[in-house]
């Protein structure tokens, strides 16, 4: 799993989050966190070269990543759980990631069902 680096404030609810997946039986992998406007800008010109279409990347200045406020991550079912009744690993990992506060990407106009955040209701508490 790569570092997590975050706002402070986000920790209680990232641990929580991940809690509640192992209960679930959900396998989570952060993949990205915070990340450069540097990186941020070479994501979105990776996203624009492939014609939009992918995981979206928000143009730099756009994107909580840069503030160190969202996370994207792999999810996979563990198989001894059993089936989930069509829902996948990533729709399920993204509600309990609701159920703790986080905003979930895959439920954006441009879906990003990999990517979890604080959304902009947060920012008083950091």
């Amino acid at each position: 799993m790569a570092r997590i680096v975050a706002q402070t404030y986000m920790f209680p609810k990232i641990e929580q989050w991940l809690a509640l997946c192992r209960e679930h039986g959900i396998f989570i992998t952060v993949t990205s966190s915070y990340r450069s406007a540097a990186k941020q800008a070479r994501l979105h010109q990776a996203w624009l070269a492939r014609g939009r279409r992918g995981l979206p990347a928000a143009a730099p200045g756009n994107s909580l990543h840069e503030t160190g406020e969202a996370i994207d991550f792999a999810a996979r079912f563990n198989p001894t759980y059993g089936s989930r009744r069509g829902t996948d690993a990533y729709t399920y990992a993204g509600r309990l990631a609701e159920s703790v506060g986080f905003r979930w990407g895959g439920r954006f106009r441009a879906a990003d069902p990999v990517h979890i955040d604080a959304g902009y209701s947060w920012r008083s508490l950091g």
